[in-house]
């Protein structure tokens, strides 16, 4: 437990938490129209290591498809693009827009920042304890499990004929026999 401690502390000071701009894209493949959240600013979003990533980046697009869900919009595909300084959110932000603004063949629809608002993700303790050690180690006793658990079916195998149960056509050991 003292172990798990200290291997959070470690991955958590590479870590930053940060001020970060963010906004948001969504597109359905079933129409024409797109839809672009204002620019926000939140509080201690966490940037991961050297490479200033944004953590779990993946989750924020969620929050935009479960609010534009809510809104009636159907299978929207999300994207949320992120900078440090709003400068440089601001220029993706126009650059994104432009090609959608093009040739006139998109609707784009805007969500106010009275209508949705991003919250900051934190990482679990968990995640922060997975540091690359503490990784390794988990793999290796994954490895160590499975290989004890292909012996203890190859055992059970050699006291009785056939596939084991749910064998290797997924039918149940009594059918598919000679």
């Amino acid at each position: 437990m003292i172990l798990m401690l200290g291997m959070a502390m470690t991955s958590n000071a590479k870590d930053k938490q940060k001020d970060v701009y963010l906004f948001g894209f969504a597109a359905t493949f079933s129409d024409s129209i797109v839809y672009f959240t204002e620019i926000q600013r939140v509080d201690s979003a966490v940037l991961k290591g050297k490479s200033d990533f944004l953590y779990s980046r993946e989750n924020y697009s969620l929050q935009l498809r479960d609010h534009l869900k809510k809104m009636g919009v159907s299978n929207p595909t999300c994207v949320t693009e992120f900078a440090t300084s709003r400068k440089d959110a601001e220029k993706k932000y126009v650059k994104l827009r432009k090609r959608y603004t093009k040739g006139n063949r998109y609707i784009i629809k805007y969500v106010d920042n009275t209508q949705f608002e991003y919250y900051a993700i934190a990482p679990t303790v968990v995640e922060q304890a997975l540091t690359k050690e503490g990784r390794k180690a988990q793999e290796k006793a994954l490895k160590e499990q499975r290989k004890a658990e292909k012996k203890a079916q190859r055992d059970t195998r050699n006291g009785r004929p056939g596939p084991p149960p749910g064998g290797s056509q997924g039918m149940p050991p009594s059918e598919g026999r000679p």
